[in-house]
């Protein structure tokens, strides 16, 4: 079942598209990547849902079906953000306690969520996600900026299924680049000074090959969240739920 539902967070209120899927006892949220959407990124396992689950997937904020505002905007906080909005959803829907599984810049809001919340948080999973930004990482993402000529034509597909236009996507992902460019400077790094206080056991999963994130960062994640295990995939990219559908189920089945 999909709905709207309005949420009033640091005094804004928006209007949150989100669905449910699956009936299990036990509820996981997914917060997607930096301009993704959770039930499209994760439609394998939406399809597939663990019969002992129930999942959660929204759009951010300005993203997709969540408006206002119109186009996503990314204030240097937006990652924070973000993690308020999905307590926010999650107290709306009566769900006491859950776990939560962040993807890419998701994870950033997973792990800021779980820290500020933890007895909400019962555990946490993070997929190809980092703590802090670097110069490499940044040119990356830095030549996917014409999304034309430079995105994944099945990633660009998904996109437009939510945005509907081309000029939105890049318009979110320009912000999205500028914003970046102004956390590269910051010291704090996007959530390092939240690692200590996360106190859900919490599964991180990298790719041994990604290229968007290193693989440094998950080592990072690890030696600095208390109860963390990771596991490195070999060959893995970075959107290792679409290279490895079958595999990345049962990794969550197994966890959760």
């Amino acid at each position: 079942s999909s709905n709207i539902i309005s949420v009033k967070t640091s005094n804004m209120e928006t209007n949150i598209y989100y669905s449910l899927s699956g009936n299990g006892e036990e509820t996981l949220v997914i917060i997607p990547g930096n301009i993704g959407a959770s039930d499209i990124e994760f439609s394998y396992l939406i399809q597939n849902v663990p019969d002992h689950l129930r999942i959660v997937t929204f759009h951010l904020r300005g993203l997709g079906r969540s408006k206002p505002p119109q186009t996503r905007e990314y204030p240097l906080d937006f990652y924070y953000k973000d993690a308020d909005d999905c307590a926010a959803i999650m107290e709306s829907l009566s769900f006491e306690k859950y776990s939560v599984l962040g993807f890419c810049d998701g994870g950033v809001s997973a792990m800021i969520l779980a820290a500020k919340y933890p007895t909400r948080v019962q555990k946490l999973i993070l997929l190809s996600t980092r703590a802090y930004s670097t110069e490499k990482e940044f040119d990356v993402l830095n030549q996917f900026k014409n999304i034309d000529a430079d995105c994944n034509p099945k990633i660009l597909k998904d996109y437009l299924k939510v945005y509907g236009d081309r000029a939105t996507v890049q318009q979110c992902y320009s912000n999205y680049l500028n914003t970046l460019s102004a956390l590269l400077r910051n010291a704090q790094g996007l959530c390092q000074s939240e690692l200590s206080k996360i106190q859900s056991p919490t599964l991180i999963l990298h790719g041994e090959n990604d290229g968007s994130i290193s693989v440094t960062q998950a080592h990072y994640l690890r030696e600095n969240i208390p109860r963390s295990q990771l596991y490195v995939i070999p060959d893995g990219r970075h959107f290792i739920h679409h290279q490895f559908p079958d595999k990345f189920v049962k990794f969550l089945q197994a966890y959760l």
